[in-house]
C-alpha cells in the first residue's frame, strides 16, 4: 500500500466483505461471511426484502468483480471475499491489493466527492496543512498523532479555541514540560482536520464527520458547533444529515443536545421518528436518559406525519389471505352444520367471491 491511509481503507474494505452482520436483529446480531446468507436470513427471520433492508440500513457491500467487462454476468458474481480473490488471481492476474487500488478506491473517491454516504467504505483524504510550514519558525508546541506523525503548532492558537488545551498549557503537567501532547483514540485524518479548523475556523463541508464532532466535543471547541450549524441550510449540516445512519444518529443527537445545536438536533430527531417501530433498534438508544426519551416521544407526537405508514410485505399479505380463507371455511362449515344466527348473518354479508375481491385489492396479480 502507498500509505497508511490506503492500508487502513483496504482493511476496512476486506472486513466489510467478510463480516456481514444483520442490523435488523435486536440483541445478539446474526453474522455470516457472505451476502447470500445474510439475504436468506433477513428474508426468513425478518420477513423483509433486500430493497427494504437497503432502504433502512444502506447498501450491502458486494464481492462482485468490478474488473469484469460485464458486471452483471455470472462470472462477475462472487458470494465471498475468498471467491473474489481466487477469481482475480486466475482470470485477471491481479492481487486483491491491486484490485482495491485500481477499481475500488477510485469509486470511493467519486462517492466522497458526490457527498454519498459511504458507511464502511468511507475514504477521506488528508487535509492540506501546508500553511503550517510558513509558521514553523514560531511554533512552540507539538501535537503527536496516533501514527507518530508530529505537527508543529502554536500554544496561542490551541489555547484560544480549546478550554481543555488552555487549562493543560497553563498547568505544570508533563505535556507542558515536554512541549508536546499525544492525541490518542482518533485517526490521523480527524486530528489533522481538527487542527486545521482551530487555525482557519472553517472547512470543506465534506470534512465535517462524526469523528470530527467527537474530538471537538472532547476538547470543548464550542465554536465548531455554534458557527458551523447555526443555519438550517448549512452545507456542513446537509453533509452530516446525509450521513445519518441507525448506528450514528443517537450519538449525533446527543452531541447536538450537549452543544445546543437546534438544527442538527431537529434533523436527528426527524431521522429517528421516520424509523417508526425500528426506532428501538437504533444503536445506543438504551443509553438515553429519561429527559431525552421524553424529548423523543414529544417530538414524535408533535410530528405524526413523519411516522412511516409501512405497507405489509408479500409474506404478510399471504398470511392475511390464508387467515381469511380459514375463517370463511369455518363459517361455511358452521352454517352447514346448523350454526347460530350470527354466522348465518355474517355469511349473507360476506359472499364467497369477496375473498377474490380482497385478494385483488391486497396482492399483485402475479401473486394471486
Amino acid at each position: 500500500m502507498a500509505n497508511l491511509t490506503d492500508a487502513r481503507c483496504f482493511r476496512r474494505w476486506k472486513h466489510s466483505l467478510s463480516h456481514y452482520a444483520c442490523k435488523e436483529c435486536n440483541g445478539d446480531r446474526y453474522e455470516t461471511i457472505n451476502k447470500p446468507s445474510l439475504m436468506h436470513h433477513i428474508t426468513r427471520a425478518h420477513d423483509i426484502s433486500e430493497a427494504e433492508y437497503t432502504e433502512r440500513h444502506g447498501a450491502i457491500p458486494s464481492a462482485d468483480c468490478k474488473a469484469c467487462p460485464r458486471s452483471g454476468s455470472s462470472q462477475a458474481r462472487h458470494p465471498t471475499l475468498r471467491s473474489l480473490k481466487n477469481h482475480l488471481e486466475t482470470v485477471h492476474r491481479m492481487s486483491l491489493e491491486g484490485y482495491f487500488m485500481s477499481k475500488i478506491k477510485p469509486l470511493q473517491a467519486v462517492a466522497e466527492d458526490e457527498g454519498d454516504e459511504l458507511r464502511v467504505e468511507q475514504v477521506v483524504t488528508h487535509p492540506d496543512l501546508s500553511f503550517l510550514d510558513s509558521l514553523e519558525a514560531w511554533s512552540d508546541f507539538v501535537v503527536v498523532l496516533e501514527t507518530g506523525t508530529r505537527l508543529k503548532c502554536h500554544k496561542v492558537t490551541l489555547a484560544k479555541w480549546s478550554p481543555v488545551l488552555e487549562a493543560m498549557l497553563r498547568s505544570d503537567c508533563m505535556e507542558t514540560q515536554r512541549g508536546e501532547i499525544e492525541i490518542r483514540g482518533h485517526d490521523d485524518i480527524t486530528v489533522k482536520t481538527f487542527i486545521k479548523y482551530l487555525y482557519q475556523g472553517s472547512l470543506d463541508p465534506k470534512r465535517y464527520t462524526l469523528e470530527l464532532l467527537r474530538i471537538a466535543d472532547q476538547y470543548q471547541v464550542k465554536r465548531l458547533f455554534d458557527e458551523t450549524f447555526k443555519t438550517a441550510n448549512s452545507p456542513a449540516l446537509s453533509r452530516l444529515v446525509k450521513a445519518l445512519t441507525a448506528d450514528n444518529v443517537i450519538e449525533l443527537w446527543q452531541l447536538a443536545e450537549t452543544h445546543q445545536v437546534d438544527t442538527l438536533k431537529k434533523s436527528a430527531l426527524q431521522f429517528m421518528v421516520k424509523k417508526g417501530k425500528d426506532m428501538m433498534s437504533l444503536r445506543g438508544i438504551e443509553s438515553l436518559g429519561a429527559n431525552q426519551m421524553r424529548t423523543l416521544l414529544t417530538f414524535t407526537l408533535e410530528n405524526p406525519e413523519l411516522v412511516p405508514k409501512k405497507k405489509p410485505t408479500t409474506a404478510q399479505l399471504r398470511r392475511q389471505i390464508t387467515q381469511m380463507e380459514r375463517e370463511l371455511s369455518e363459517m361455511i362449515r358452521g352454517e352447514a352444520e346448523g350454526g347460530n344466527e350470527r354466522q348465518v348473518h355474517l355469511m349473507h354479508h360476506l359472499p364467497m367471491n369477496d375473498l377474490n375481491n380482497m385478494a385483488n385489492i391486497f396482492m399483485p396479480d402475479d401473486l394471486i
